[in-house]
């Protein structure tokens, strides 16, 4: 006999409705039911072992912490109590779980990162977290794609929740044993949980997932749910996990994790990947924004990093995941920070974390510098260095070296106010390095900022000639004295923003290639033999005018159709055009062209070539001897038609009529129409044969008009032939009617 939740508060009532000795009875018997009921239901992870102190009755203890007293004779058949009134010290009591009495408990919000929202029980919905004093079951916490939440429970366990997640608080209950259950269900996201070692029996804390379960007692893990609920992902870190899913389920040790595809049993655990090697990290950091590369792990796909003010990472404040593990940091006051870094699988799976201290010492930070700009080259005695900045309070100091490390100091002079400062009118030719540090009165002095490069050179040649060809632009220069090599550039701006080319020589000419049609700029430099570059002293406009256009084609006319094997092609004069390229093809791809000629001086030809019957296309491009040759024009289509046949006979005969005409081998087919009237608006036979012969239905005795056109292989048809004329008679002679009905008499 199996008893249910149901019978056994049935037999609780009437119980209490049943007085006297009969009373008692059932309370005997409900105890015994309930005991049958509930050593079934519960196995020994559901149970709490307590030890009975000195002067402990069973009584006492059931009013102390189970929920009424009808559990009073359960407990004492389970433990098999002879004397509940004298126990011994030191007895074990089993107490099933469920009989304990309980009470709600609550988790509150350690940190918070960003807008995080929580969607409370009680009806109340998308408050900001930081208005919730505490979180009870039914509660819905939401972080944004930037932000996270760290939750603290009543056991001291942690949660922390990723960006971009959504966790339910179902279950927080603390027992009268001192047991505590949490039960959160994660519906989309990541979290991180350190749960505290608890030896009470009957302690539980369970993450729920759409495809799973993760149960813990006492461990540090991770657990990620996929937004579609599809898979889950369980990493552990210290301690184990029980994961179950589809019935089924498996341990999963430290340094072990495993994934559930929803209504699938876990896929066994698998070693995580090891914690990647931070040793390359900078232990400080002096200039925003910072960027973080990590060494790479073997069998990692991305990385995900993590950015707290502390070790104990109670408040994130950056995380991301790179597939490369690149990571761009965004700018961050100064202060002390703690990088967690791990490797993630191919599957998912997010191996051990490294760590990793870092010191941010970036501010104040030094300004943008503005002038000289990079790569600046300044010619003249006059130079002066200038940077961006808003700050009144903000002295600088300001650095010029010889070499990128900053080792050979020119000039450092600190306490420079304002945004601008002038150079020594002495400073020798040659390349320069400059930065900027600048200091605040109560954030003292910051680091230094990037470095810009500028160069002290000498004077620009003088463009002698620019020549252009239709594949080139020949250029030519006066000589400077003292320059080792010359430099020209060409662009398509003034600014020289949009470098077309650049080209270094020691001669006084150079031949550039012609670049696409449109107005460019041209403009020469010297390089002395250090490599400095001088600045340019005129500035040339280059105009490159486009190819001729495509001509207009005039004659033929579209899918003109031509009866002579010579076609005369001609189309519209352009004006500065030298000469035309004309192409012949079958295709309008002209991937196969059949003629082609490309010095044609005037805007008409026929191509020296015997057409076949056939589809042809031709163009015509335009070339003028600076600027080159142009593009073709579209392809037009012209076809040839194949001769027309000759009808040679037409015989009625019998039933038949028999009509015989010349074959070509060219056309293996033939259209033939035969009509009443000489104009064929009457047709009364339209057929497409093969051959040279036609036999057809005999028609009507009377006068008829055949005309033929031959079709070619390609389908091009020919004209008509000329219409010809014939009689059918009647197919049996008029004076034998009147004897018809004599024969069938006969």
């Amino acid at each position: 006999m199996t008893l249910g939740r149901s019978d056994f508060d049935a037999l609780r009532r009437r119980q209490r409705c049943s007085p006297g000795a009969s009373g008692l009875a059932a309370l005997a018997v409900l105890a015994s039911l309930f005991f049958i009921f509930v050593h079934s239901a519960f196995g020994a992870e559901d149970e709490w072992e307590y030890e009975v102190k000195s002067g402990e009755t069973l009584w006492g203890i059931t009013v102390r912490y189970l929920k009424d007293m009808t559990y009073l004779q359960p407990l004492q058949r389970l433990n098999k109590v002879e004397r509940p009134v004298r126990m011994p010290p030191g007895t074990r009591l089993r107490i099933p779980s469920e009989w304990v009495k309980s009470e709600p408990a609550y988790a509150r919000f350690i940190a918070v990162q960003g807008d995080v929202r929580v969607d409370g029980a009680s009806g109340t919905v998308d408050r900001p977290a930081t208005s919730v004093a505490r979180l009870e079951a039914g509660d819905q916490i939401r972080t944004p794609a930037d932000g996270n939440a760290l939750l603290g429970f009543a056991d001291g366990s942690k949660v922390l929740l990723h960006a971009d997640s959504n966790l339910k608080v179902k279950v927080l209950r603390n027992y009268a044993t001192g047991a505590a259950e949490s039960r959160l269900e994660l519906l989309r996201g990541r979290t991180e949980t350190q749960v505290q070692h608890r030896p009470q029996r009957g302690t539980r804390f369970e993450i729920n997932t759409p495809a799973g379960v993760t149960s813990v007692r006492g461990t540090d893990f991770r657990v990620a749910a996929a937004p579609t609920g599809e898979v889950t992902q369980t990493e552990v870190l210290l301690g184990s996990v029980g994961v179950d899913a589809a019935g089924q389920g498996v341990r999963v040790d430290a340094g072990f994790g495993t994934r559930v595809q929803a209504g699938q049993p876990p896929a066994p655990p698998v070693r995580l990947l090891p914690a990647p090697d931070l040793a390359d990290l900078p232990a400080r950091v002096e200039r925003l924004p910072w960027t973080i590369a990590v060494k790479p792990t073997t069998g990692a796909g991305s990385y995900r990093l993590q950015l707290a003010p502390g070790k104990a990472f109670d408040r994130i404040v950056f995380e991301g995941v790179a597939p490369e593990g690149r990571f761009e940091l965004p700018e961050l006051p100064n202060g002390s920070y703690v990088l967690r870094i791990r490797a993630i699988d191919a599957a998912g799976l997010e191996g051990l974390h490294a760590e990793r201290a870092i010191e941010l010492d970036a501010r104040p930070q030094a300004p943008p510098l503005i002038e000289p700009e990079p790569e600046a080259v300044i010619v003249g005695p006059d130079l002066a260095l200038r940077w961006s900045g808003d700050d009144a309070r903000l002295t600088y100091r300001v650095q010029i070296a010889s070499d990128a490390a900053f080792q050979r100091l020119a000039l450092d002079i600190e306490g420079v106010q304002g945004h601008r400062y002038a150079l020594p009118r002495d400073l020798a030719p040659g390349t320069y390095y400059w930065r900027l540090a600048a200091r605040h009165p109560m954030q003292g002095d910051g680091p230094f900022g990037s470095s810009q490069r500028f160069r002290r050179a000498p004077a620009a040649p003088i463009i002698a000639s620019i020549t252009r060809t239709p594949v080139s632009i020949d250029v030519a220069w006066t000589a400077v004295d003292g320059a080792g090599g010359y430099e020209v550039q060409l662009a398509r701006d003034g600014a020289f923003q949009d470098v077309v080319s650049v080209e270094q020589v020691r001669e006084l000419a150079l031949r550039l290639v012609r670049p696409a049609p449109g107005r460019y700029f041209l403009r020469l430099r010297s390089v002395d033999d250090g490599g400095h570059v001088g600045p340019p002293e005129q500035i040339a406009q280059v105009d490159l005018p486009a190819a001729p256009a495509p001509p207009v084609l005039e004659s033929p006319v579209p899918n003109a159709r031509l009866t002579n094997a010579r076609a005369q092609l001609s189309w519209r004069a352009l004006p500065g055009v030298a000469r035309y390229r004309v192409q012949l093809a079958k295709s309008a791809r002209f991937d196969s062209v059949l003629f082609e000629q490309n010095d044609v001086l005037a805007p008409t030809m026929e191509p020296e070539l015997k057409l076949g019957s056939g589809r042809y296309y031709w163009r015509v491009a335009a070339a003028s001897d600076v600027d080159g040759e142009g593009a073709f024009s579209e392809p037009r289509l012209f076809q040839v038609l194949p001769p027309a046949p000759l009808l040679v006979s037409t015989k009625a005969k019998g039933s038949e009529l028999i009509l015989r005409w010349t074959s070509d081998q060219r056309a293996p087919q033939y259209h033939l129409q035969l009509a009443k009237d000489v104009q064929f608006e009457h047709v009364v036979i339209d057929r497409i044969a093969a051959g040279s012969e036609l036999r057809t239905l005999r028609p009507a005795a009377g006068e008829y008009y055949a005309r033929m056109s031959a079709i070619d292989a390609e389908g091009t048809e020919s004209v008509f032939s000329e219409p010809r004329s014939f009689k059918v008679g009647p197919r049996y002679p008029y004076w034998l009617l009147p004897l018809i009905p004599l024969l069938f008499a006969m």
